[in-house]
């Protein structure tokens, strides 16, 4: 499940301001323990530019969005113009839940590429928000990470040329 933090994302329910949320995902606080400890990192608004496209349709040109960068929240999120840009079709809709604990029904899309600077991933994506934000799993598959002193997104220093992968 993905849980927000109260506070500006508009299209969860765009007519409930209750519902209004920061365009950051993240798993709640109160049940993961180690996020409060990481909170001073997880707070600030890291960003980072990607490419998006459908490799369903390579003719569709594809679209380079600044995205908060979340290693708190899992997947993709995407707004729905991006979704209707890229032409992703729509998987199925998943439940999510908001800070609130209501849970709310979200279109899942896909599939889509994502590329930062050379490394790709191909993934599926949350459509929600007013921002695109990107989470955990396409991190570790581009093998990402957030450098904590510079607050900044670089290329696993391990493998600084070509991402690599732990398969058990």
């Amino acid at each position: 499940m993905i849980h927000f933090l109260s506070s500006g994302l508009n299209s969860v329910e765009p007519n409930n301001p209750k519902l209004e949320t920061q365009n950051v995902l993240r798993h709640d606080k109160q049940q993961h323990p180690l996020m409060k400890l990481l909170g001073c990192i997880m707070d600030r608004n890291i960003k980072t530019t990607i490419k998006l496209s459908n490799p369903r349709y390579p003719d569709i040109q594809s679209i380079e969005v600044d995205c908060l960068v979340d290693t708190g929240a899992l997947h993709l999120c995407i707004t729905e113009s991006q979704s209707i840009q890229l032409k992703l079709e729509e998987h199925e809709k998943r439940p999510v839940t908001i800070a609130d604990g209501s849970i709310h029904q979200m279109s899942y899309v896909g599939p889509i590429k994502i590329d930062w600077q050379g490394r790709v991933s191909f993934s599926g994506a949350m459509v929600m928000g007013n921002q695109c934000l990107l989470g955990a799993i396409p991190m570790e598959d581009m093998d990402i990470m957030v450098h904590p002193a510079r607050q900044c997104v670089i290329a696993n220093p391990e493998h600084p040329n070509t991402p690599a992968s732990v398969a058990y």
